[in-house]
């Protein structure tokens, strides 16, 4: 009658869409691409920009306090950096946040995401468990 017990649909269906079909690490590969590209295009913002989400991941879900953990940089490092004024950085957490919002409520498929496309700056960077 009410529809109360429906799960609310997905902000972005055609968005969650893509990401099913192509895979979770296509789309993060793709998103990070934009990152790197636009926003984050030296090594010292996309180091400060992992800090601040790192400092955010610690205190999520199982999950993304495991990824912070297992980042391969001392807690001491990141904890505190989201009470920063970093407004370089700005952009780059602009786009994490509509990227989350698209797939609001989704959050398990959106906190992966998130987490995959944070590896993959760690990655192209060398950060943490991948600085070389």
């Amino acid at each position: 009658m009410f529809n109360i017990f429906n799960k609310k649909p997905c902000n972005d269906p055609e968005l969650l869409k893509r990401i099913q079909e192509d895979g979770i690490d296509y789309a993060a590969l793709r998103f990070s691409q934009i990152l790197i590209r636009d926003y984050l295009t030296r090594r010292i913002d996309a180091y400060n920009f992992i800090l601040q989400e790192l400092d955010g991941a610690r205190q999520g879900n199982e999950q993304a306090k495991n990824f912070a953990l297992e980042s391969g940089i001392d807690s001491k490092e990141y904890i505190g950096t989201l009470k920063l004024d970093t407004p370089h950085l700005d952009s780059a957490q602009d786009f994490l946040i509509a990227l989350s919002a698209k797939l609001h409520p989704k959050m398990d498929i959106s906190i992966s995401l998130k987490l995959k496309i944070l590896e993959n700056l760690m990655k192209y960077y060398g950060i943490g468990k991948y600085e070389l």
